[in-house]
């Protein structure tokens, strides 16, 4: 009977375990058991059940210490190195041959418990989503209200009331700024969902930069506010220096940055300028600042203020606002190429850099003469580039800046894809230039995971992560070079060169 029995729980696909009750020794396993614990039939006969089932059963035992049984209960049996597997178990009491033995079955319920796993935290973003939805809504009907009241209420005023010609103006413009300001909020939210769904694209123009900066100054009317004065530095060295860039989204995060400044000052002064930081005969990089003397923003929440829906709050006074400036400015930056951050200190007042890559030349046109020896040394034809960016505005950069040299060029959206191209496709490919911070799979382990394949593959990290920490990171991982944002077309052709010729 015994050996019959043994042969019908062999087959069976979920876990079996025969234990003396006296000795707590194992006298048969199935072969399902075996194959989840990790270990041969012959080498777990005979071995004490607790090297194999929950640590905490020790002492009590639901049939042999405590005299109960146990059906579909939760607990773990160990596998190889110790890994805790949950199971889902049952323990009986069974006699074969006249003797008293203690069956115990379990399932494997891994998969089980990652869904579990997955659906409470779906559950708890799910939640924090509705809190994001229901404070956003609240706000922006506070906000939206706000502005319509006063256009609405002077409005009636104006038709139905006999006024003086000072009463109408001051209403007039009541009325115009509450229009401004509705605008702002619906050109805000426009603007973010644009951004979001990757719809708004950069419109590249000529101008020259001083009269730009002019044409802020005289959108802040910086000569007539008493209260904070707004100046912005112009560089009169520059005055006939012509930049290629997207002036209408600069013309938007400038005023995105002043608006913020000035809603936050309440007494001083906001400067707004520009310097040039780098520049080679083919590119410079403009940096940009926003500084008053304001209220600060401690050092906790300065990531805080760049994210959606978030703004500085004071006890003693109410800002308005949805919370979105800052979020869109950083974003546009990013979109054209570079990089913004502040510097603050409460009661002192906050900065806000940003740089821009742009051509630029001194004169009428702007300079697309390149030297003929440099765009020959650049000529790549018969090679490939792997480039792994998950920004599609990013990609279209690099793409431009290396359209010139006739290299083929592969687009990988994150690091899995990035791996899949160079292992699985078996693609020739000479370089690959790698972001770090991509979803699904990140520069650093997509590197290591391609190296341990292809050591002698060159792979060029191009990141705005800037610190010698992230750098010596980089070379742990198999990186051969580093690139830090904003990328100079120059620095960026000098380093392929390294690798490409």
């Amino acid at each position: 009977m015994k050996n019959e029995l043994f042969k019908i729980l062999d087959a069976l696909q979920t876990g079996i375990i025969i234990i003396d009750p006296r000795s707590h020794r194992i006298i048969m396993a199935n072969p399902y058991a075996c194959a989840l614990i990790g270990i041969s039939k012959q080498k777990i006969q005979g071995k004490y059940c607790h090297e194999f089932i929950h640590f905490s059963d020790i002492g009590k035992y639901t049939i042999a210490d405590l005299g109960e049984q146990t059906k579909s209960m939760e607990s773990v049996v160990y596998g190889k190195g110790g890994k805790e597997i949950p199971v889902l178990k049952t323990t009986l009491s069974i006699t074969i041959d006249n003797k008293d033995y203690l069956l115990e079955s379990f399932t494997d319920i891994s998969n089980v418990k990652q869904i579990q796993t997955q659906l409470k935290t779906a559950l708890q973003k799910s939640q924090e989503s509705d809190k994001l939805k229901t404070a956003f809504l609240e706000n922006m009907s506070h906000e939206l209200r706000t502005p319509l009241n006063a256009i609405m209420g002077f409005s009636n005023l104006l038709v139905n009331q006999a006024l003086h010609e000072e009463e109408k103006k001051e209403y007039y413009k009541i009325i115009d700024n509450s229009g401004n300001e509705l605008l702002g909020i619906v050109d805000s939210i426009l603007d973010l969902a644009s951004l979001e769904s990757r719809q708004l694209f950069s419109q590249i123009s000529s101008f020259n930069l001083n009269m730009f900066m002019r044409d802020i100054k005289e959108m802040y009317n910086c000569d007539d506010n008493n209260k904070v004065k707004i100046k912005v530095h112009i560089k009169t060295e520059n005055e006939n220096l012509k930049v290629l860039s997207d002036q209408s989204n600069l013309i938007k995060i400038l005023s995105k940055l002043i608006s913020n400044a000035v809603k936050y000052t309440d007494e001083g002064s906001i400067d707004i300028g520009y310097s040039v930081i780098s520049m080679d005969d083919e590119e410079m990089i403009l940096q940009f600042y926003v500084k008053d003397t304001g209220i600060g923003i401690p050092e906790d929440k300065q990531d805080f203020v760049f994210q959606k829906f978030n703004k500085i709050q004071q006890d003693s006074k109410l800002y308005r606002g949805v919370g979105l400036g800052l979020t869109i400015a950083k974003r546009m930056v990013e979109m054209l190429g570079g990089k913004l951050w502040m510097e603050s200190k409460v009661g002192k007042g906050s900065v806000f850099y940003f740089t821009v890559p742009c051509q630029y030349t001194s004169g009428g046109k702007i300079n697309k003469a390149r030297d003929v020896s440099k765009i020959k040394k650049y000529d790549w034809v018969s090679k490939t580039i792997l480039i792994a960016e998950d920004s599609e505005s990013n990609f279209q950069l690099l793409r431009s800046i290396l359209r010139k040299t006739n290299i083929n060029i592969i687009w990988a959206k994150n690091g899995k894809e990035a791996c899949n191209e160079v292992l699985h496709k078996k693609n020739k490919i000479d370089i690959i230039l790698m972001d770090i911070q991509m979803p699904v799979m990140d520069g650093l382990e997509a590197t290591r995971h391609i190296k341990n394949h292809k050591k002698e593959l060159p792979v060029i990290f191009q990141t705005a992560f800037a610190s010698k920490k992230d750098k010596e990171t980089g070379e742990l991982y198999g990186g051969d070079d580093y690139i830090v944002k904003p990328i100079i077309p120059g620095t960026l052709l000098n380093v392929l060169t390294k690798f490409a010729n």
